[in-house]
C-alpha cells in the first residue's frame, strides 16, 4: 500500500511540474497522455463520425474525453469534472514593460482569487501562448515557456512599513509588479523583444499573447514521514490528474466522460468554461453521431451521474475559528464530500450516500465538509453543469492547506484514495 501511495504521489508531482506552467501546457500534457493511451483526437471544427473513444481539445485550454458504448448508452454516462486554471498573474499586452528609475517591471493583472503575498520574494518565470503573423494576413499560435527564474516581486522592508505584519493590504496595481531587468543590462528592452529572441521570430510579427507568471519551484513530497505534497496549482490540477488516471486505467465496462474546464477561477463564463454551451454541444454531437433519438438521449442523461472534483479546505488549527466545529476535514484522513444547504455545492443526501457506499466498498475513508454558517464559501463546477444537463451529482475533493496560495499543500494518502474512488466509479 505504501509503495502504491508513493507511486501515485510521484506521478502527481511530475504532472504538476509539466502542467503547472500554464493552462495551455496542461492541456497539451493531458492530450499527449490520452494519445499515448490510444484515444483519438476529435477536432471540434470537423464533421463528426461515430468513435467509441476520443477527446476534444477546446481552444487549447480545456479537454473533454469520452469512452461511450452506443449499445449501452441508455444506461447513462459517468462524468468527472475538474478545471485546469489556477489563480495567477497575467501580463497586460501593450505597455508590458514599465521603466521606473532604471528598473524594468512587467505590467500585470491578477487572474482569479490569488493570495497575493505568497507571490512575493520567489523566483518566477513566464509561460503561455504567443500569436505570430503568418502568410496571407493570418496568424499561428505558439506555446512558450521561459523556464528559468526571470522575474520576482520584492516585498517592502519592515523598516519602511512597520504595519507589514499587522494586516497590511497589497495593492494589485502598484505592489504586484514583477521585476525582470535593469535597463542598463538590456537597452531598449521589451517583453516582445524577449519573446522574439526566445522563439527566433521577428519582434514585429508578434501580434499578441496570453502570458502568465508561474512559480518555478518543483513539486515535492515533504514532511518528516513524506506525507505531504507541496506544489503550485494543486487546486485543481490534482483532481484533473486523478480523473485522467482513472479514465485511462479503468477499462471499458462503463460509459465515462471527463471534462477539464478553463475559467473556473473567474466564474466559468467563457467558452472554455462550465457556463458555456461547449459541453452540451459536444454531448449533442456525440449522441447525434450515434444516431441516438432525443428521447433516448434524455433517458441516457437521466441515468447519468456527475462527480464535480475540486479541492477542499483542510482543517488548520491555527485558524480554528474559520471552521465548522463538527466538520473539520484533516489531510490524509480521506476524500471530502462537500455540502451546502444553499446548493453552492450540488451534493444531496442521495448523491452523498452513493459516494459513501463506493468508499465503503473499497475501504477508503471519507470526510464531510460544511462551511461555518456565518462564512460565505465558494462554489464550483457541480451546480453549473448538473443544472443544464439535469443530472444528479456530488461535489467532492481532497483536503488541502492554503488554497489559492502560490504554493499549496495536500496529502499523499488522500490523492491515492481519490484515484481509487474514481477507478471504482468508472468500473
Amino acid at each position: 500500500m505504501k509503495n502504491k501511495i508513493m507511486e501515485r504521489s510521484i506521478d502527481l508531482c511530475n504532472f504538476l511540474d509539466i502542467s503547472g506552467v500554464s493552462v495551455y501546457h496542461a492541456t497539451q500534457n493531458i492530450c499527449n497522455r490520452l494519445l499515448e493511451a490510444g484515444f483519438e483526437e476529435v477536432l471540434y471544427g470537423d464533421n463528426w463520425k461515430w468513435k467509441e473513444k476520443g477527446f476534444i481539445r477546446f481552444n487549447n485550454s480545456a479537454v473533454f474525453a469520452f469512452l461511450l458504448n452506443k449499445e449501452r448508452i441508455k444506461d447513462g454516462i459517468k462524468f468527472i469534472l475538474s478545471h485546469l486554471d489556477s489563480p495567477s498573474l497575467k501580463i497586460k499586452t501593450g505597455s508590458d514593460i514599465l521603466n521606473r528609475e532604471g528598473i524594468l517591471y512587467l505590467n500585470v493583472e491578477v487572474y482569479g482569487g490569488a493570495i497575493l503575498n505568497t507571490w512575493l520574494d520567489r523566483g518566477l518565470s513566464i509561460a503561455g501562448r504567443v500569436f505570430i503573423k503568418s502568410e496571407d494576413h493570418k496568424f499561428k499560435e505558439v506555446m512558450i515557456d521561459f523556464k528559468d527564474d526571470i522575474a520576482f516581486i520584492p516585498n517592502c522592508p519592515i523598516h519602511l512599513n512597520r504595519d507589514i505584519n499587522s494586516g497590511f493590504s497589497l495593492n494589485k496595481q502598484t505592489h504586484m509588479l514583477p521585476i525582470v531587468l535593469t535597463n542598463y543590462s538590456c537597452d531598449g528592452a521589451s517583453l516582445r523583444g524577449m519573446i522574439s529572441s526566445y522563439l527566433g521570430v521577428c519582434k514585429d510579427d508578434i501580434l499578441d499573447f496570453d502570458l502568465y507568471l508561474y512559480d518555478t519551484q518543483k513539486a515535492s513530497i515533504i514532511g518528516f514521514n513524506k506525507e505531504f505534497i507541496q506544489s503550485k496549482k494543486i487546486d485543481d490540477l490534482a483532481m484533473s490528474e486523478a480523473s485522467l488516471y482513472a479514465f485511462i486505467n479503468s477499462g471499458d465496462s462503463t460509459n465515462k466522460f471527463i471534462c477539464m474546464f478553463d475559467g473556473e477561477e473567474i466564474g466559468s463564463s467563457m467558452i472554455e468554461g462550465a457556463y458555456s454551451n461547449t459541453l452540451l454541444n459536444i454531448l449533442n454531437r456525440l449522441y447525434e453521431s450515434m444516431d441516438i433519438s432525443n428521447e433516448d438521449k434524455l433517458i441516457s442523461l437521466n441515468n447519468s451521474f456527475v462527480i464535480s472534483a475540486d479541492m477542499a479546505h483542510a482543517y488548520n488549527s491555527s485558524y480554528n475559528e474559520k471552521f465548522d466545529e463538527n466538520n473539520k476535514c484533516v489531510i490524509n484522513k480521506g476524500i471530502v464530500i462537500k455540502s451546502n444547504s444553499n446548493r453552492s455545492y450540488v451534493t444531496t443526501g442521495e448523491s452523498s450516500s452513493y459516494i459513501k457506499s463506493l468508499c465503503n466498498k473499497i475501504k477508503i475513508p471519507y470526510q464531510v465538509y460544511y462551511n461555518r454558517s456565518d462564512i460565505q464559501g465558494g462554489s464550483t463546477l457541480g451546480p453549473i453543469v448538473t443544472k443544464y444537463l439535469s443530472i444528479k451529482g456530488v461535489d467532492i475533493g481532497n483536503p488541502m492547506f492554503a488554497m489559492h496560495s502560490c504554493r499549496e499543500t495536500s496529502g499523499v494518502s488522500d490523492h491515492y484514495y481519490i484515484c481509487e474512488l474514481f477507478m471504482e466509479y468508472f468500473k
